[in-house]
C-alpha cells in the first residue's frame, strides 16, 4: 500500500511538473504570438506610412511636371502669338489666342 501511495504521489508530482512545463510553454507561445502580432502591427503601420509618403512624393513630382509643361507650352504659344502680331496675321492670332485661353483654363491658371 505504501508503495502504491508513493507511486501515486510520484506520478502526481510528475504530472504536476508536466502541466507546469506545458503551461510555461503555452505562455511562451502566447507571448511569442503577441510579439509577432505586435511586430506585424508595427510593420503594417510602417508600410502605411511609407505608402503615404510615396503618394505625397508622387503628387509633388506630378505637380512639378505639370507646372513645367504649362510654362513651356505658354512660352511657345506666346512666341507664336507675338509672331502672328508682327506679321499682322489676324486669323492665326485669334486661333493661337483661343489655344492660350484653353490652356490656361485646362491648368486652372
Amino acid at each position: 500500500m505504501k508503495l502504491e501511495l508513493s507511486k501515486f504521489f510520484k506520478n502526481s508530482i510528475d504530472n504536476f511538473y508536466k502541466v507546469k512545463y506545458n503551461m510555461k510553454k503555452t505562455s511562451e507561445v502566447i507571448s511569442m504570438k503577441e510579439k509577432s502580432y505586435t511586430e506585424l502591427m508595427k510593420s503594417s503601420a510602417m508600410n502605411r506610412k511609407k505608402a503615404k509618403e510615396s503618394f505625397v512624393l508622387d503628387l509633388y513630382v506630378e505637380m512639378l511636371l505639370s507646372e513645367s509643361l504649362l510654362k513651356a507650352e505658354k512660352e511657345k504659344l506666346t512666341k507664336r502669338i507675338d509672331q502672328a502680331i508682327d506679321e499682322r496675321n489676324r486669323p492665326e492670332f485669334f486661333k493661337l489666342s483661343n489655344e492660350y485661353k484653353l490652356l490656361t483654363k485646362r491648368f486652372g491658371t
